[in-house]
């Protein structure tokens, strides 16, 4: 447990600063690596890595984030049929009778989604909006497993989900979604968002549904892969699989959010979807 405070202590500082104050290449080349980062340990949790199909597909996740960070929002849908195209071409002219191809396409396919498209929406919500949005969904993430930890740890009986991770509680999840709704009306009005209190409630609240949901996903692919951790690239928390399962769930519906919310009057901001 030290550990694990510990390195959230080093790293958590300078991961704000860079939301915050860093510009919007800088956060888009950090993000290059982490989405290099998720692929690798993806493979890892599905078979192993094949270094051939890790550079393939980094370079083709690569592309499609570069798409998008320039602006040209028109050109994302084909560019993405494009990858899909180049995934499935690898897949043909790699065939063996031994490897079920239409399985290995399925995972190939999920995990570009899954480990992609949200650090997608993380980048144009950091473009379009800036940073202090990215802090307050990070925040409200860090309050939701705080809750859930603390909660469950000392109030904690009925098992959540015991085949998925027999730690978890239904207290910890209730206290993981009051963390969250409690961290989402402090961050409005630390960051000035100016929500309705109902919608820094809703926020809240399905920004830790979602973040909850994130970990036992990643718990299932855990069980299936017989593995503790995703990788050990973090002291205490394990890899970056390990460390970002709930954004990565909750990026979209973050996203999804403040599409929802009239931006243009509530933020005092330019139009979020235009």
């Amino acid at each position: 447990m030290f550990v694990r405070i510990l390195s959230a202590v080093v790293l958590a500082p300078p991961l704000i600063y860079l939301i915050l104050y860093g510009s919007k290449l800088y956060f888009f080349l950090f993000m290059l690596p982490v989405a290099a980062g998720l692929l690798y340990e993806w493979q890892g949790l599905n078979g192993g890595v094949d270094k051939a199909k890790l550079v393939s597909q980094t370079l083709l996740a690569w592309s499609v984030m570069l798409v998008v960070y320039s602006g040209m929002e028109e050109y994302t849908l084909p560019f993405i049929a494009l990858v899909l195209f180049s995934m499935i071409s690898y897949r043909v002219l790699n065939y063996k009778p031994d490897k079920p191809v239409i399985a290995a396409w399925s995972v190939d396919f999920a995990g570009l989604i899954y480990c992609t498209i949200p650090l997608i929406l993380l980048i144009k919500i950091k473009s379009d909006l800036g940073g202090h949005f990215l802090v307050f969904l990070l925040l409200i993430i860090w309050a939701t497993d705080s809750g859930a930890y603390f909660s469950g740890k000392f109030f904690g009986k009925r098992k959540l989900a015991p085949r998925l991770s027999p730690g978890k509680t239904w207290v910890g999840f209730y206290g993981g979604c009051l963390g969250g709704i409690l961290v989402s009306l402090a961050g409005n009005i630390l960051f000035s968002f100016a929500f309705p209190y109902w919608q820094a409630i809703l926020i809240g609240l399905f920004l830790s549904l979602a973040g909850q949901l994130g970990d036992l996903a990643e718990s299932l692919l855990k069980r299936e892969s017989g593995i503790k951790d995703s990788g050990n690239l973090i002291p205490g928390h394990g890899g970056l699989l390990d460390r970002l399962d709930s954004v990565l769930f909750a990026a979209p519906v973050f996203y999804i959010l403040l599409i929802w919310i009239d931006t243009s009057t509530s933020m005092g901001r330019t139009s979020f979807a235009g």
